[in-house]
């Protein structure tokens, strides 16, 4: 075949589209391979009982007589979590790769003694190639039942395959090889631990696409690809922003690293067909200068555009911080305003109750207590606070001074969803065990039991499923929350009686989870499939009891205009009448309601509830 690169030849437009194909496995494994490293560098660190030493060099730490305690123990579990430790022990481990003296603090230098050597000016995932990811995988037991070892190693080496061919050669570049280089990539990203995860069932779709794409062009079609994700993660950055997840220094920082990573990827095209052997360079020179010629202007083209882009989307940050500033300090002054006249007006009626949420904490507490010596009032001041009291989705309170300051804390027991540490799928609005995680945080606070209320939910969670598995497990949409991947944001809030409507017509009938001690089922519409995650009476039966239990103020809902009072239909009648007789008396807390009038089923029937 002639040496001469020419990209309408079958055997370069293969070698694209194998390099395309790797390029999109690597991005799709960085999510999941980040949170096994920072799980695996949790579970040693808690492990470790000793103080934490930054001093010990790998030199000091792979010695057998080493006496640094913290070290020893770091890389004894290390050894333990590594694949082959069994068998070579402390051999196994790649110790020159690491720093140790971040080893406290860096998950991804624990991660890298898993890798070959080569890899120790490596301080990220994101400048660690694809062999060294896998590497990590293969390794590490953290991913066994997650990613099969022999399957990973496939992929690794279809992608050593490419890296080093010494040349685009026709006779490695064959139509049937890049099919088996594809699939061996796809069949990567269909493993357990990552077939359900969105980013990796975006990137099988984009490895279809890539094996169906026609012949023609095949370098503009990915170089198409790499300038439609550049301008989808601006936008990304500028939704971001609008929704107060960054801030504009940030969003700046991002758009710059942004454009730099996209001339990278040009280059790293423009580098890879230099790739080729000694011998055929002499060859090469007469087209070389042509194609680069091209390239280079295509190059600038891309940069002037990309440098425009860049200056408006950083005048539009600031015109958006310009005006969302002037209209804070518009709405602070008329919600001062606002306040100061319902605290004058509390005076002159001598109101019995005073609504908290109407003021900024400052001026209620200090406004509050004059206007309540003046009038001799007995209020009951309530402060809505988080699930838990650790700091729930950087939320912290002085959570102790509220309590001392109000008659009591209304514990918001819902929306735990709010960040998923984990796989992207559906779970309980009130989970039973996190309820009492948080109940007892604040117990732990030292605030007495007769200052807490138990808020509960009287509402569900509707979601959307990308795939739902026969073990009823929904994927959801990735949308991410204050530094986490995932929330609930991807599904919406619905009432109890539109969940009670929606039962009746659903795939799977009512549900139940064990573990999390509440009620769920599946349905579809439009030719989707939706799961609903909810409390119903017997859910909530369980967290009443515990608040009584617990020695608790009371419990509280959110909210009672969830069911339909006004309808006449022998559900909505059930339901009004279960969701309330439901609810304990906490004035006789240690006594059951034993005196519930006769009432039928929806379905007709007659039953007493004892």
């Amino acid at each position: 075949m002639s040496k001469l690169i020419d990209t309408n030849k079958p055997e370069s437009r293969n070698w694209l589209k194998q390099w395309r194909a790797v390029c999109v496995t690597r991005e799709a494994l960085l999510p999941i391979v980040s949170e096994e490293a920072a799980q695996l560098h949790g579970d040693i660190l808690i492990k470790a009982k000793v103080p934490a030493c930054t001093t010990c060099s790998f030199k000091d730490v792979q010695k057998r007589t080493a006496r640094c305690p913290y070290h020893v123990v770091l890389r004894d579990e290390l050894v333990k979590e590594h694949a082959y430790g069994h068998t070579k022990g402390i051999g196994a481990l790649t110790l020159k790769n690491t720093k140790t003296e971040n080893w406290a603090h860096s998950p991804w230098e624990i991660a890298k003694v898993f890798m070959p050597s080569g890899y120790e000016d490596k301080t990220t995932i994101e400048e660690t190639d694809f062999n060294g990811i896998a590497a990590f995988i293969i390794n590490c037991k953290h991913f066994h039942g997650k990613i099969t070892g022999t399957i990973c190693e496939k992929a690794r080496k279809v992608v050593n395959h490419i890296r080093h061919m010494p040349d685009i050669s026709s006779a490695a570049l064959t139509d049937q090889d890049t099919t088996e280089c594809i699939d061996n990539l796809y069949a990567l990203l269909n493993e357990p631990g990552l077939k359900i995860r969105p980013e990796a069932i975006q990137a099988r779709t984009q490895l279809d696409e890539l094996k169906t794409l026609k012949d023609g062009n095949v370098y503009y079609s990915i170089c198409q690809k790499l300038h439609d994700e550049f301008e989808q993660k601006l936008t990304d950055i500028e939704r971001k922003l609008h929704a107060n997840e960054i801030d504009t220094e940030r969003a700046k920082e991002s758009i710059h690293s942004l454009s730099q990573q996209f001339l990278k990827d040009r280059e790293e095209v423009l580098r890879s067909f230099e790739r080729i052997s000694n011998d055929a360079k002499q060859d090469l020179t007469r087209t070389k200068n042509s194609i680069l010629l091209s390239i280079e202007e295509e190059r600038r083209s891309f940069k002037e555009n990309i440098t425009s882009l860049e200056k408006r989307t950083v005048q539009r940050i600031e015109q958006y911080v310009t005006d969302c500033k002037r209209a804070l300090e518009i709405h602070a002054t008329e919600k001062q305003k606002r306040a100061t006249e319902r605290i004058e007006q509390s005076f002159t009626d001598g109101q019995r109750k005073f609504d908290i949420h109407s003021c900024t904490p400052d001026v209620c507490f200090r406004s509050c207590d004059q206007c309540w010596k003046k009038t001799r009032l007995t209020p009951n001041v309530s402060v809505d606070v988080a699930w838990g009291a650790q700091g729930v989705d950087e939320r912290s309170y002085d959570n102790q001074g509220l309590a001392a300051a109000a008659d009591f804390l209304f514990i918001m027991a819902y929306d735990m969803q709010s960040q998923i540490r984990g796989p992207c799928v559906a779970g309980p609005n009130s989970p039973f065990p996190r309820v009492m995680e948080g109940v007892q945080s604040y117990l732990n606070a030292s605030i007495s039991p007769d200052r807490l209320v138990l808020g509960l939910p009287w509402y569900g969670y509707n979601y959307s499923c990308l795939a739902l598995s026969k073990e009823n497990e929904c994927s959801i949409r990735a949308i991410p929350f204050r530094g986490v991947y995932c929330s609930d944001a991807a599904g919406n809030e619905i009432n109890f009686n539109t969940i009670s409507s929606l039962l009746e017509s659903s795939t799977s009938g009512r549900l139940w989870d064990e573990e999390s001690q509440t009620p769920y089922f599946n349905y579809r519409m439009n030719g989707r499939s939706l799961q609903v995650r909810y409390d119903d009476p017997k859910s909530l039966k369980v967290k009443y009891q515990y608040a009584i239990d617990a020695g608790l103020r009371g419990v509280g809902v959110w909210n009672t205009e969830a069911l339909a009072y006004s309808s006449q239909q022998p559900r909505d009648i059930w339901d009004v009448h279960e969701m309330w007789t439901t609810l304990p008396d906490f004035r006789q807390n240690q006594r059951q309601l034993n005196n519930r009038k006769h009432l039928p089923r929806p379905d007709g029937s007659d039953t007493v509830q004892g």
